[in-house]
């Protein structure tokens, strides 16, 4: 691989991450995650530039009529040759494959997150004001609202 190629690969996989930078994680506060995602680039900038895919398509050429020129003995045996077959890889079967894997990893994170919080609200001490419900745990944790839920540590926090 010429090294001119390999620089330009590497800067395009730098200039994608950084664009993610600065349209996602910016403003955020999450410096380990910052940190994790800038060096991921790194890897990827040193990695990502020797993966080369090839899709290999076969045109397969159609035979032509030849018994006008050729005894039908001959004829079945000129259609008997095996022709070598390829397999090809789909790409898209497989990227599907990987979005839907990561969904579902997703879909999983999320539902247990979100069955871990309604536990910590329900059979706790509450109390409504107004439309909001304020929800006393003994846990030490830092504030927080979910939706109409407003949960906090009263030893904590007054």
């Amino acid at each position: 691989m010429e090294v001119g190629i390999y620089l330009l690969k590497s800067v395009a996989v730098l200039s994608l991450f950084y664009g993610v930078y600065l349209l996602f994680l910016r403003k955020e506060t999450l410096f380990h995650t910052k940190r994790h995602f800038f060096l991921a680039g790194i890897i990827a900038a040193l990695v990502v530039p020797f993966i080369q895919f090839t899709n290999t398509v076969i045109i397969e050429v159609p035979a032509t009529e030849l018994t006008a020129l050729i005894p039908q003995t001959q004829n079945t045996l000129a259609n008997s040759i095996p022709t070598e077959t390829t397999a090809t890889i789909d790409y898209g079967f497989w990227a599907m494959l990987l979005y839907t894997l990561g969904a579902l990893i997703m879909a999983f994170k999320f539902s247990r997150e979100l069955f871990s919080l309604l536990y910590l609200i329900k059979g706790r001490p509450a109390s409504s004001i107004g439309k909001y419900t304020f929800v006393q745990v003994d846990d030490m944790i830092a504030p927080f609202s979910f939706f109409r839920f407003i949960v906090y540590n009263p030893k904590l926090h007054t």
